[in-house]
């Protein structure tokens, strides 16, 4: 048989991931683990022997996690199918079993039935989708011989017992049943069962007792999958009446502190429950049409007096019965999410892909629109920041300015007391100058005799001494600064020319735009 998916994307990439329960009647239940060579053998044992047993047969295939790869190789896979006779249209309830990051697939749930005889269940040249007749043979030779088939895929809402979020999850099981009319026994493939419909099965397969009915166990799956929708209704319609209440009470004309806080955010919050809200009435839809498919399928059986009883078809009347009341109550509040939508965004119900994509498009152009008006209002918020800043520096400048004046007229003052004490010392200085000369050797006083009056100044000898060393000192005094003064001169002298080059260049550009070009000689 080949596969109709990718091998990676639905099985486990080694043996040693595997992990099968088969349960052989009233024997004890065998688990097949890949890392266990003992297991292996008995695996081994246990599928050559599920071909000729005279009990039913329940295999238990299981995931990873919800999305993840079934715990099972390829290779064991197909021996499994193999030794099962299964009809090749359990393959596709299988692929959507494959690993996946997003709820891609999730509008598959379908049914598939065969009917044939035990002769020719090794013939390849059969329709497998739909319910093929006997022929005219005799009654009791087709109860014997018929091997009726059926597999199919529901999807259900459970509880995920995680804290955060939404309680629910969408989850997905399938059933195949091989029911052989002469042996009275079924052979049953299960993939990704409930663990509460396990536990049930074990506990009623005790050694000694009697096996339920095949129509016990599909009532028990139909049961499962309907038991959970009531609840998961009712928490949509609450996150629902949530923001009705917002988009009903919410202050038009203005925003107070009491009144209901309206953002982009729950226009998106919506838009999730109106998706959710299509997605819970297909997969009811798809319910619907697996209960329709299960129904013809054993009608058809009790038309062939393979079933006395009609408690089977009534059973599942009511279920749909049911499965056709949720799928009222979700389309009541899609309808009234619709309506929320008219007050909080565009109306345009995602019930076809093409809405789906002009919504999503115009929730993409409502969140960039968001975001540029967010970005304006932050870049504005961050003008008005840089102003106040820049106003702060200013006013810290201005400050600064007042106190560097303050500073400069102290300053002025100190200067001015400084000139008028240096000009009071320049006038006193020559009159310091004769009285240092007159208080020195150099100038001594001679008497005429006893008269008082002849009283004289005589210049020393060596009067002459003090204006040479004076005028030396001067001169040894001034050539060192005269000598700096003329080096600082010549050394800025180039420079000098440089920049007058630069400013002629500049003048002339700015007069003529172009280039001063200058000659060969300079």
């Amino acid at each position: 048989m080949r596969l109709r998916v990718e091998d990676r994307e639905t099985f486990s990439a080694s043996e040693k991931q595997s992990r099968v329960d088969i349960w052989l009647g009233g024997r004890a239940p065998h688990t097949y683990l890949g890392y266990d060579e003992d297991s292996i053998a008995s695996f081994n044992d246990t599928l050559t022997e599920i071909k000729d047993t005279d009990s039913n047969v329940y295999i238990f295939l299981r995931q990873e996690y919800s999305w993840g790869r079934l715990l099972i190789t390829k290779d064991t896979f197909t021996r499994l199918l193999s030794n099962c006779n299964a009809f090749p249209a359990l393959k596709d309830h299988v692929s959507s079993f494959a690993f996946k990051t997003s709820d891609s697939d999730e509008h598959f749930a379908t049914y598939d039935t065969k009917v044939h005889l035990a002769q020719q269940e090794d013939q390849s040249d059969h329709s497998y989708h739909g319910i093929e007749t006997l022929g005219c043979l005799a009654m009791y030779v087709m109860l014997m011989l018929v091997l009726p088939e059926i597999c199919y895929l529901l999807r259900y809402p459970a509880r995920h017992g995680r804290k955060k979020g939404c309680p629910f999850s969408l989850r997905q099981m399938a059933v195949y049943q091989r029911f052989d009319c002469a042996k009275r026994t079924s052979r049953w493939i299960f993939v990704q069962a409930p663990d509460e419909f396990s536990d049930e099965l074990r506990s009623s397969l005790p050694s000694g007792a009697q096996a339920q009915p095949p129509a016990d166990i599909h009532r028990r799956f139909f049961s499962i999958a309907e038991q959970e929708w009531r609840d998961y209704i009712c928490y949509l319609d609450a996150e629902l009446r949530t923001l009705d209440e917002k988009a009903l009470f919410v202050e038009v004309d203005g925003y107070s502190e009491c009144d209901y806080l309206v953002t982009f955010t729950d226009s998106q919050r919506l838009q999730r429950l109106r998706r959710n809200f299509v997605k819970c009435k297909e997969i009811l839809d798809c319910c619907l049409e697996v209960a329709r498919g299960y129904e013809l399928h054993w009608q058809d059986l009790r038309s062939r007096g393979m079933l006395d009883s009609e408690q089977d078809i009534a059973d599942m009347e009511a279920f749909v019965s049911r499965i056709r009341t949720h799928k009222r109550g979700v389309e009541a509040i899609q309808e009234h999410a619709e309506g929320i939508a008219t007050l909080v965004g565009p109306q345009l119900a995602p019930n076809s892909y093409i809405h789906r994509s002009n919504f999503t498009f115009m929730q993409l152009s409502q969140i960039l629109n968001y975001r540029n008006e967010n970005m304006i209002v932050q870049s504005n918020d961050a003008l008005n920041r840089n102003s106040d800043a820049m106003r702060e520096i200013a006013i810290a400048a201005k400050a600064d300015n007042e106190l560097i004046s303050i500073l400069i007229g102290k300053s002025q003052k100190d200067s001015h007391t400084v000139k008028i004490l240096t000009y009071i010392a320049l006038i006193y200085l020559p009159a310091s100058l004769v009285a240092e000369i007159f208080n020195s050797n150099l100038i001594e006083t001679k008497s005429g005799g006893a008269d008082a009056d002849n009283t004289r100044l005589v210049l020393s000898r060596s009067f002459w001494v003090y204006p040479c060393i004076t005028l030396g000192l001067m001169v040894l005094t001034f050539l060192p600064v005269l000598g700096l003064l003329l080096h600082d001169k010549f050394r800025r002298s180039p420079l000098k020319g440089v920049r007058n080059g630069q400013e002629r260049g500049v003048d002339a550009y700015l007069a003529t735009g172009q280039p001063r070009r200058e000659s060969a000689h300079g």
